[in-house]
């Protein structure tokens, strides 16, 4: 596979904007051939333009959060088996092989994401600038488990905003209420 200019988008066009597509499908999983860590945006755009195929796009390691420290993984002796999605934030990597290395999902990288073998918890990280990751210290150790959810932050501020709805909601019905009252009051008043 190799990098191509995608088709000419006439007046949609945007200046300055580039579109690649790599010829080749990145698998739905994979142990990453030869992983290079980059150290920040800049180092992953210039390697994902230069990237031919899927395997020099999954080889782009990097950290958005800034949590892993890298270390020299070298060439993993390792090969996916199976991969079982037991939900559509949910997905079980199978490995044959032996060794440290990064393991790939073709899945896009969003914070909330966390990985596991045998209940130990790996270190996530992006894949190509895009696509989930995470490092293993031994890929015949068992199955990665890759599981999806909402970062606490995410979900402060969305029971923050309920909240926020349930108050505005109540004052409204105790506004309507009380305007009713009045409108009653007014109304005892004025009859004979």
């Amino acid at each position: 596979g190799e990098l191509i200019p995608w088709p000419q988008l006439g007046e949609n066009a945007v200046a300055g904007i580039d579109v690649y597509a790599i010829r080749s499908p990145i698998p739905e999983a994979v142990v990453v051939p030869s992983p290079v860590a980059a150290t920040d945006e800049r180092q992953v755009l210039q390697r994902v333009v230069r990237a031919r195929t899927w395997r020099e796009l999954v080889n782009i390691v990097d950290d958005p959060s800034h949590r892993v420290v890298f270390q020299d993984i070298g060439s993993p002796n390792g090969e996916v088996t199976g991969i079982r999605w037991s939900g559509r934030h949910h997905a079980d990597v199978v490995m044959a092989g032996h060794g440290a290395a990064v393991v790939g999902l073709r899945t896009s990288f969003l914070l909330g994401w966390q990985a596991s073998q045998n209940a130990v918890d790996l270190p996530v990280v992006r894949l190509g600038g895009k696509h989930l990751g995470a490092i293993v210290a031994d890929v015949g150790a068992g199955p990665v488990h890759f599981v999806y959810a909402l970062p606490g932050s995410v979900w402060r501020r969305a029971l923050g905003l309920i909240g926020v709805l349930l108050w505005l909601a109540a004052w409204l019905i105790e506004r309507r209420n009380w305007s009713g009252h009045r409108h009653a009051a007014r109304c005892k008043l004025s009859s004979p």
